[in-house]
């Protein structure tokens, strides 16, 4: 009777695949090795429970940056197929992120004795490049694009080894293809001139009516964020326009009588699950008087997990609109009678701005909660003092509506009390934002510091660096920026507890420019350590430094964030210091009080039914 452990440890991989799927890691984790646990207790396990379990956990270990693990589960799936085609892969990936590229590059060639697929073929050639033999992964990227013309990335790698080469001409070609197919490439050109093209033709594909022009939209202006030679206020128009061009012609819905009744608020959000950002929707939606106001949450969220759950608990009614069209979505808000509609998704993945453009509901907010930036087409939008710091209100063109901060956010998650002691240790530098925000001028500006503090360390923290294809790309982005790779150091994902324990490994975190960091300068500012930013106007970032105290941390250019991040090493004793400084300060700030924003907020709706605020429009 040896079948009862393998049925058992089937339920907790099926589980722990299911947590996978949801982006849930530490879940998934959790049930795998529970699941292997259960597998070992059997006298003969079965090599056909073993080779997927032993599989999917080594993609979970490598997702968490915990190689060794993960590449012992690839190693135990070899001893069941010795030329497992997916084992092999994540060898190779593994071997390169831990700097053995003749490992990896051997890996690689024996699954290809097995496929011919794309991501093998790429992974090859992309090690190639990174060994410096260039011949050979020329030829590769070629072979890839004679099989898949639209392979963004070895357009792009393509390029960089024909600029190398000085075969300017046909290098720039690939390089606007790589843009044209992913325009995250964007961020890796110098200047507007040399990326016109590219971006001329994604603006032409982005307004050319289609079924999927609003996700071209939405993709192109993600990226134009953080590009430090696109003129704001070029993007503000372009969004502004977008919004004029979809505003329904239809008079906005007359107000019903609410004398005795509660006013009915919907908020519109994919951000109700597992989500970087959730913590600032949390912060003030779990304050809500439910005797005064009918709170309905419209959510886009596709995988339904414990965080969800959270947000279900502080809603009066919750409503999953997961795939459903735009129009079913307004139709479902009208009919839910919402008076208020708050658009907590902004320009971002799973936008829904164009329910909006429906007028589902008689008043409709956007807000630097959303995203950080005008929504183009809400009525309203809450900003503060440094939202609107250097000229900020030409960003908008709804009708905007003060408070005292916009912004509010709480943590994931009990803090470690205890500060780092980290006297006597060498200068370390911390970025934790997206790897597109970093761009070339950024880098460039990062080269100045570590080259005039040359025993200073950066590291880079980002889950994409558990790519490493995605790693050795920045890397050549800053090293043709001049940036001394020998004071860099990577990290890629982990889980909350590990990336708190990051910020007890630096000393000054140096934000993202111009789509500086939000979330993260939070984490930041609560584990009491320093983020050292540059003024953009229109942008949260502003914000989040100047609530929390931090203005002498705010610089008005890029020159000045150099300066300021070179004159930090002169006491550097003394920067340490600040650490209980910045924590008090920060808890102290408007930022974590989301009880008095959330009244403040509920003050607004209430004026706002009760017509204090007229529209631009109106008032015009």
């Amino acid at each position: 009777m040896d079948f009862l452990p393998p049925l058992q440890a089937w339920e907790l991989y099926t589980k722990g695949v299911a947590a996978l799927q949801r982006n849930q890691h530490t879940l998934a984790l959790d049930f795998l090795e529970q699941a292997e646990a259960q597998l070992n207790q059997s006298k003969t396990p079965d090599p056909k429970y073993q080779l997927p379990l032993y599989e999917m956990l080594g993609v979970v270990y490598a997702y968490l940056s915990h190689y060794p693990q993960a590449r012992l589960s690839f190693k135990k799936c070899l001893q069941l197929s010795p030329e497992h085609v997916p084992a092999l892969y994540y060898l190779g990936g593994i071997a390169r992120i831990l700097g053995d590229l003749n490992q990896a590059q051997i890996y690689y060639g024996r699954a290809l004795m097995q496929a011919q697929h794309q991501d093998l073929l790429f992974a090859h050639a992309n090690t190639l490049d990174e060994m410096g033999q260039t011949g050979e992964a020329q030829a590769g990227y070629l072979q890839i694009l004679t099989q898949n013309p639209h392979h963004a990335s070895a357009h792009f790698f393509l390029s960089q080894l024909l600029a190398q080469a000085g075969n300017n001409p046909n290098a720039q070609t690939h390089f606007l293809q790589a843009c044209q197919l992913n325009p995250i490439y964007l961020s890796f050109s110098p200047d507007l001139a040399s990326v016109q093209p590219a971006l001329d033709s994604l603006l032409t594909q982005a307004q050319t009516p289609g079924p999927d022009s609003f996700k071209h939209f939405e993709n192109l202006l993600t990226q134009l964020y953080h590009l430090p030679f696109y003129p704001l206020e070029a993007h503000a128009k372009l969004i502004h326009n977008w919004g004029e061009s979809l505003k329904s012609p239809a008079p906005v819905a007359e107000r019903p009588d609410r004398s005795g009744q509660k006013l009915k608020i919907g908020y519109l959000s994919y951000k109700f699950r597992n989500f970087t950002s959730a913590a600032t929707l949390k912060a003030f939606l779990r304050h809500h008087d439910h005797s005064a106001f009918e709170i309905q949450f419209f959510a886009e969220v596709e995988f339904e997990d414990a965080i969800t759950s959270e947000f279900q608990a502080m809603a009066d009614h919750f409503t999953n609109i997961w795939g459903l069209s735009h129009q079913a979505v307004a139709e479902l808000i009208r009919t839910a009678g919402i008076d208020i509609l708050v658009d907590l998704c902004g320009h971002a993945p799973h936008s829904r701005l164009p329910v909006l453009a429906q007028r589902p509901a008689p008043i409709q907010i956007s807000t630097p909660l959303a995203f950080a930036s005008s929504s183009g087409i809400a009525d309203y939008y809450l900003v503060d003092a440094p939202l609107l710091m250097g000229g900020g209100e030409k960003m908008f063109n709804e009708t905007l509506i003060p408070m005292r901060t916009a912004l509010v956010w709480e943590p994931a998650q009990v803090r470690p009390e205890a500060l780092p002691n980290r006297q006597g240790q060498p200068l370390v530098f911390g970025f934790c934002n997206q790897a597109q925000k970093i761009s070339h001028s950024l880098a460039q500006a990062w080269a100045e510091i570590l080259k005039a503090l040359p025993e200073a360390q950066l590291t880079l923290k980002c889950p994409v660096f558990n790519d490493p294809s995605r790693r050795f790309a920045l890397q050549q982005m800053l090293q043709a920026a001049g940036v001394p790779l020998a004071q860099i150091r990577w990290d890629g994902y982990s889980d909350y507890a590990e990336h708190l324990h990051f910020f007890e490994q630096i000393d000054l975190l140096l934000d993202a420019m111009p789509f500086q960091g939000g979330v993260t300068t939070c984490d930041a500012l609560w584990m009491g350590v320093p983020v050292l930013s540059v003024l953009v106007p229109g942008r949260v970032g502003n914000g989040f430094l100047l609530q929390a105290g931090q203005a002498d941390w705010l610089c008005p250019s890029l020159d000045d964030y150099v300066a300021k991040a070179i004159a930090v090493a002169q006491d550097l004793e003394a920067l340490r210091a600040l650490r209980p400084k910045v924590r008090e300060a920060f808890d102290a700030s408007p930022l974590c009080q989301g009880s008095a924003f959330t009244r403040e907020l509920e003050q607004i709706y209430t004026d706002l039914w009760a017509g204090k605020y007229p529209l631009k429009k109106e008032i015009a």
